[in-house]
């Protein structure tokens, strides 16, 4: 398979049928293929993220969601508070600042500690809070992984209920 960049424009005869085309024609082909094999690792990497069952998602510097799996698309859809509809291309920070109600501390609290591991002031937050979905209240522990060195990611946050336990607690 061969891949080529053509520039140029049509050219026809005196009776209008096509003769061909007059411009510049590159193969590009060692350069597509350099970028499949780039691509492969990232599709590697979405498909292990999306076969997880703990909404996960990426965020950068200032607390947008770059990347976010499956489980986190369905969470964030099904329940509310400080993930209530957290998709790719939000800012979490700014969610979770903007909580109102009983989950106000929950979100004042989650967006300190978020920005406290992007800082690099730590590597790990751990946050256990509760949230209402259509099944009713359920219990979940959220944690916020750094990452340096990786583009812009700069945190992992992870969620996982934990409403099983939380009831045997009580």
């Amino acid at each position: 398979e061969r891949y080529l960049s053509l520039i140029g424009e049509p050219i026809f005869d005196d009776r209008n049928r096509f003769k061909g085309y007059r411009g510049i024609t590159r193969d590009i082909t060692d350069r597509k293929r350099a970028e499949a094999l780039t691509q492969e690792p990232h599709r590697f990497a979405r498909s292990i993220l999306d076969a997880l069952g703990t909404p996960i998602a990426v965020l950068d510097q200032a607390g947008v969601v770059l990347s976010a799996n499956q489980a986190w698309r369905t969470f964030a859809a099904t329940h509310t508070g400080t993930t209530a509809g957290v998709a790719a291309g939000a800012n979490y920070l700014a969610v979770c600042e903007q909580v109102g109600g009983t989950g106000q501390v929950d979100g004042m609290a989650v967006a300190a500690g978020i920005r406290q591991v992007i800082d690099g002031k730590r590597t790990l937050f751990r946050y256990d809070f509760a949230c209402d979905s259509s099944a009713g209240k359920s219990h979940f522990a959220l944690g916020i992984t750094g990452i340096s060195g990786i583009g812009a990611a700069r945190a992992v946050v992870s969620c996982e209920d934990i409403t099983d336990r939380k009831r045997g607690e009580l």
